[in-house]
Parts: structure tokens; C-alpha cells; sequence
């Protein structure tokens, strides 16, 4: 396993981990979740809490959620490979180029040093090295979204089992969310479609700073201080349909774009394809078949699991986009009971 960085490392990202996670870890090992249970450096979520105006909705969350910062969560997750498996790694080493040669793909890294390896298995993110040179993908802007996220600290009136989310008509289409890490301190960002944001020609940090000290939040940050400065990063939506896996590769999490298009989430979507990639690499191994016809058994997989959700929510962002108005709708049906827990069912 390559990475580029030394881990702990920090990634970019709003720091929420689902029910869809502690499920997944679950399906893979029961031991994994425990320790996840038992990992201290994370805070328990029990509830979102979605603000339009001034009307506030309250959602239980039905499995164990967490907020973690991914410089914790991801070393936490590298860990267990290290503990529960045989894997050789290779941190620090930047992956340079990618080449077929025949049955392999040659692995070129920024040491000079260079690898064989008959799979490639790209879990590299947004900017996916192996999307680009091994998938020959492109990014496509109607398929992705942008975000700003900062952490601040000296926070008040928010309550550390919440995740906040927070929508106003003046800056539809987008919301900015508040999801605590310990008392005081928060993970705080907001998004919006990258098609939305150049026809509209924002600015997002400025938007983001503009929220803040709206009504909905000025009280509350009044006395914030920023713990890191902003920072910018890509999501790359999972309205993007294009094939995840060929002749020997397979993509995984950001590289198969897999972020849910309503909710920005990406990390359980992540999880779940690297647990159905696994018993495809499997498969590919044991009967020595490595061709594009055997690995689609992976796409078709995910679309089973995961698809007929993503499609939904993706037509639900082009409908909200289009019609913001829509969200007052939305807002009201959201505050109905039985609605309520069919949106729990999904994570």
C-alpha cells in the first residue's frame, strides 16, 4: 500500500463519520467496529439538527455516529491494517507515474524506485493518480462540488451529540454545517455545486464568513477563534456514472466518485467499496481472471448497494438546485414523523 504521506496526516473533510461506517466496519471484522467503539480520540453523535430560518428539525440517529478528526480517524483505520494484517507499506512514497506492460502495471515512485503488481487499486482521492493515468478519467465540473471547512474553537450553544446544519434562502444553493468535536471546538464548512458557483460567480470563502455572522450564527461565534485556517477541497459527486473498474484496476471512495450528491457525505460510501472491492480482488485472484469482463463484478456490486440511493439523491440535488424554493417543501416534510424514519433507515 502506497500514500505520499506519513501518517498521522490530515485530510480535508467535514470529520462526520455515519452509522454507515461503524455497519461497514461490522461486516468486515465485528473486531474492527469494537475498536472503534473503544477508540478515544472521537466524539459520540446521536443527533442532526437541520435549521432553516427559524424552524428546527431534530433527527435521532438510529446507529452509532461519530465526529473524528480524519488526522485521528484514518491513522486510527491504518492501524488496524497494521495490527490485522500482513500488508507491506509504503508511506511517504508519492506515486509518480503509471504503465501497462503487458499482464502489470508498472508503479513509478518519486524515490526513482519502481513496482510491478498485476492489480492496481485506486484509493487516492479526489485527484486520483489511477483514475487519471490507469481509468484515463477526467474531472468533469458538472460532477463535482466545492467546499471550505475550518475548525474554530470558543464556540457556544452547540451541543457535541449534534450535527448542525444550517440553510438560508440568501445562500441557496448550499448549506454550511457545524459538527462538534469536543465542547467548544468544531469542524465548520459549506458547499456548493462547482456548476453553481461558477455560473453564480461566488465567492465561497467570502460566503462562508458571510453566513457565519449571519442571525442564524452570529450569536454563537461571537467569541470563536479560528484554530486553522481555511482551507478548500473538491468533491467529486457520485452523479458521475462512469465505469469504476477495468483490465486489472479497480476505484475506490473519492476515486470512484462516490459522494452522495444531497449530503456531501463520502466516508461510508468509501468503506463500502473498498469492503465489495476486496471480495472482487479476491475473486480475481483466486480464479487468476483479472480481465475488465471479471472485475465489472465490482461496479455491479456497488450499484446494488449503493446505487439506486445515489441516483435518487442526485436527482433530488438537480431538482433542489434548480428550484431552491424547494427547500421550504422539503424542510416541512422533513418535520413529519414517518419521514423522519425512513431518512434514519438510509444511514
Amino acid at each position: 500500500m502506497f500514500d505520499k504521506a506519513v501518517f498521522p496526516r490530515d485530510k480535508v473533510c467535514g470529520d462526520a463519520l455515519p452509522g454507515r461506517v461503524v455497519k461497514k466496519l461490522t461486516a468486515i471484522d465485528p473486531a474492527y467496529a469494537e475498536a472503534l467503539r473503544k477508540f478515544p480520540r472521537k466524539n459520540t453523535t446521536r443527533y442532526t439538527r437541520l435549521i432553516y430560518g427559524n424552524r428546527e428539525i431534530c433527527m435521532e440517529w438510529v446507529l452509532d455516529a461519530y465526529t473524528c478528526s480524519r488526522m485521528e480517524f484514518d491513522n486510527f483505520l491504518l492501524d488496524l491494517v497494521r495490527t490485522h494484517t500482513q500488508t507491506t507499506l509504503y508511506l511517504g512514497s508519492a506515486i509518480t507515474g503509471i504503465r501497462r506492460e503487458g499482464d502489470y502495471f508498472l508503479i513509478s515512485c518519486e524515490d526513482e524506485k519502481t513496482y510491478r503488481c498485476r492489480m492496481v487499486v485506486g484509493a487516492d482521492g479526489a485527484n486520483s493518480i489511477v483514475a487519471r493515468s490507469v481509468a484515463g478519467k477526467v474531472v468533469d465540473r458538472a460532477h463535482r462540488a466545492v467546499s471550505v471547512r475550518a475548525y474554530y474553537s470558543g464556540l457556544t450553544g452547540f451541543d457535541t451529540d449534534s450535527l448542525y446544519v444550517y440553510l438560508d434562502p440568501r445562500f441557496m444553493p448550499s448549506y454550511l454545517w457545524v459538527f462538534p468535536l469536543a465542547p467548544g471546538l468544531a469542524n465548520v464548512g459549506m458547499g456548493m455545486h462547482a456548476t453553481q458557483l461558477q455560473k453564480k460567480q461566488v465567492n465561497l470563502r467570502a460566503h462562508f464568513q458571510e453566513f457565519l455572522h449571519a442571525d442564524l450564527l452570529k450569536d454563537k461565534f461571537k467569541n470563536a477563534v479560528p484554530a486553522r485556517s481555511q482551507e478548500g477541497f473538491s468533491l467529486p459527486l457520485a452523479s458521475d456514472t462512469r465505469p469504476v473498474s477495468g483490465d486489472g484496476y479497480l476505484l475506490l471512495g473519492d476515486a470512484a466518485s462516490l459522494v452522495d450528491p444531497v449530503t456531501g457525505e463520502g466516508i461510508g460510501n468509501a468503506m463500502c467499496s473498498g469492503h465489495l472491492a476486496a471480495q472482487t480482488i479476491m475473486s480475481c485472484f483466486q480464479q487468476k481472471n483479472f480481465s475488465a469482463a471479471k472485475t465489472c463484478e465490482y461496479d455491479k456490486a456497488l450499484k446494488a448497494r449503493i446505487g439506486k440511493e445515489l441516483h435518487t439523491h442526485h436527482l433530488l440535488q438537480r431538482l433542489l438546485t434548480r428550484m431552491p424554493w424547494l427547500f421550504g417543501m422539503a424542510f416541512f416534510f422533513c418535520s413529519i414523523p414517518f419521514v423522519q424514519r425512513l431518512i434514519k433507515k438510509l444511514f
